[in-house]
């Protein structure tokens, strides 16, 4: 199975349900531990949308990966709430 294959399955068993793209992307971020460039045609298709915007929101989130991830994830947190937990 291609990669645009299981992303259209991806994006058919999240067909008519509201705000289907932050799950499409999360889903397809956990079949291949990040999304391809190469998936984002076939995600826009499927919405309706143009790959400019599905590649925004890729951007816009920090959680999504344009690349895989490396052996070791280091996420930093600076804000008030994680220094009042004890964070440096």
């Amino acid at each position: 199975m291609t990669l645009t294959d299981r992303v259209a399955e991806i994006c058919h068993a999240h067909a008519g349900r509201e705000g289907a793209l932050l799950p499409i992307l999360h889903a397809v971020q956990v079949e291949f531990a990040h999304v391809p460039a190469a998936a984002l045609p076939t995600v826009a298709k499927a919405l309706g949308v143009t790959v400019a915007e599905v590649q925004g929101v890729v951007s816009f989130y920090h959680d999504f990966r344009s690349a895989p991830p490396g052996r070791h994830v280091l996420k930093i947190c600076r804000a008030e709430a994680c220094q009042a937990m004890g964070g440096a």
